[in-house]
């Protein structure tokens, strides 16, 4: 009997050693990643990943020009997003797509990264519901807004982060003689300028694993999803980038084609890293809280806190 009730607690919360914590909260990383179905979904958010991709050069192409950045800016940030490797493949398609500047294509590509993107998203949210073992308690447009909403967000702070040390550097750069700033600061903003965007990548995985799954959270239940997502695409970069190097050459045969092949593996992989970031979250949640309580979406939320506060 009183065995029966340790297994009804949180699994952080029952009466039993370490280990034997630690045990059962491996199987229940076990059985929320077989809810989650990562694998399967992996291929899905990297399918609409790759998807996306194009059209998203497409538009940043287009407004390149309206922002007087060149595509060497851009194309150094996509070299230190994606192992070398595949970058050193895709370079000549994304050269050429961004500098194919066609205003009539430039609603297209919108269009495109917007349906694509937003579907990856949806298929996120929804693996991650099932891990946390939500039904479907949304309705389609409403779904889809709040995953076109998502998209938009994090393509805003995607261009921003460009922008702000793009032309924060420019910006020093015209100060310095003004107020007689050190040359020094500008070297300093240089070197911090990847640590800084890897903190944005981890506050931005805050952000997405807060917001999208359908249920009510602390804030601080996702912070080591995130910290593991955000190290994990590291090492993985890291670990990509070695196998192709030593074990990849066979992929120089197909060309093109090997590119894609490549970058379609690499998104599969990084996809799944953010799935077990989801995971990882799922766990701790459950086994320090017990079952969560299912939300219709945040923003649905703040609005019926508000409407409670001005009632009373």
């Amino acid at each position: 009997m009183k065995s029966d009730e340790q297994n009804q607690l949180p699994v952080f919360k029952r009466d039993i050693s370490g280990k034997q914590k630690l045990i059962a909260f491996i199987k229940l990383m076990i059985r929320r990643s077989s809810e989650a179905n990562i694998s399967d979904n992996a291929k899905i958010i990297a399918y609409y990943a790759l998807l996306s991709f194009f059209p998203l050069l497409i538009v940043i192409g287009n407004i390149l020009p309206y922002f007087q950045l060149d595509v060497l800016s851009v194309a150094d940030y996509v070299k230190s997003a994606v192992p070398p490797t595949i970058f050193n493949r895709i370079m000549p398609i994304l050269q050429s797509l961004l500098n194919k500047r066609n205003s009539g294509l430039l609603s297209v590509g919108i269009l495109g990264t917007l349906w694509a993107a937003s579907k990856g998203i949806n298929a996120l949210k929804i693996s991650i519901n099932r891990a946390y073992r939500v039904d479907k308690i949304q309705n389609f447009i409403l779904k889809r807004l709040i995953s076109l909403g998502t998209t938009l967000v994090l393509l805003l702070l995607l261009v921003s982060l460009i922008v702000v040390f793009t032309f924060g550097q420019q910006f020093l750069e015209f100060i310095t003689p003004i107020f007689k700033i050190p040359e020094d600061y500008i070297n300093v903003f240089g070197q911090l300028k990847w640590p800084i965007t890897s903190i944005v990548l981890f506050v931005i995985l805050i952000f997405f694993f807060f917001f999208v799954p359908n249920v009510k959270m602390q804030l601080r239940s996702v912070l080591p999803g995130a910290f593991l997502t955000t190290v994990g695409w590291l090492i993985l970069a890291q670990a990509f980038s070695l196998y192709m190097r030593y074990f990849g050459t066979s992929w120089n045969s197909y060309g093109t084609i090997g590119a894609f092949i490549i970058l379609l593996l690499w998104l599969n992989y990084s996809a799944m890293v953010l799935m077990f970031g989801a995971v990882v979250n799922v766990a701790i949640e459950e086994a320090g809280s017990g079952q969560v309580d299912v939300s219709q979406g945040k923003v649905h939320d703040f609005i019926e806190r508000r409407k409670e506060q001005n009632e009373s």
